[in-house]
């Protein structure tokens, strides 16, 4: 996929040192639900194997095709939220400096096109901690609604159990607020 700023494409092997420095920040791996056990070749292995699955995509810049984060689309059946085979959970992260400059508004505009119009889902889920504000307000501004809580997620990859807010943005909703961004169409 291509915006005007953006390539979301599959991995590179070129990509891993980058994108695990970024998993690695306190800040964005613990985020995502996840860190890697370290900065070396293992981690780096279990990194691509995330990242190789089907319909996650790399996000970067086009202009020097350098990489900023990513994001998945997991399907009923990986994912842990989905109710039916016409929902997919939506999941994202990016390297902390790119964070406030409109990048993943960027890649979730095409990517939820995407999710409805390709894959031709009827609901797309997502799931934040608690006490992720940022990603509180992007799932806002795209019209994510709150389903429910789950008080008590236990998180293995982190050891630790959080708060996780449950969203949801159905195809209808997605149509409301899209044309809302474009009013043109």
């Amino acid at each position: 996929m291509e915006t005007t700023n953006l390539l979301l494409r599959p991995w590179l092997d070129s990509d891993g040192d980058l994108l695990l420095s970024y998993i690695l920040n306190p800040l964005v791996g613990p985020a995502a639900g996840w860190l890697p056990p370290g900065a070396d070749e293992e981690s780096k292995q279990i990194l691509k194997n995330i990242l190789t699955h089907p319909d996650t995509y790399i996000i970067a810049l086009k202009a020097e095709n350098y990489p900023l984060g990513c994001i998945a689309l997991m399907p009923f059946g990986r994912s842990k939220l989905a109710r039916d085979p016409r929902e997919g959970e939506l999941g994202f992260w990016l390297g902390q400096e790119f964070w406030g400059h409109g990048y993943m508004s960027e890649a979730l505009t095409a990517f939820l096109t995407y999710s409805f119009t390709v894959k031709k889902l009827s609901k797309v889920w997502f799931g934040y901690f608690a006490e992720n504000t940022r990603s509180k307000k992007l799932s806002a501004k795209f019209g994510f609604q709150y389903a429910y809580t789950r008080p008590f997620a236990y998180w293995p990859a982190l050891h630790t159990v959080k708060e996780e807010k449950i969203t949801e943005l159905t195809v209808e909703a997605w149509q409301k607020t899209a044309k809302i961004k474009n009013p043109e169409s």
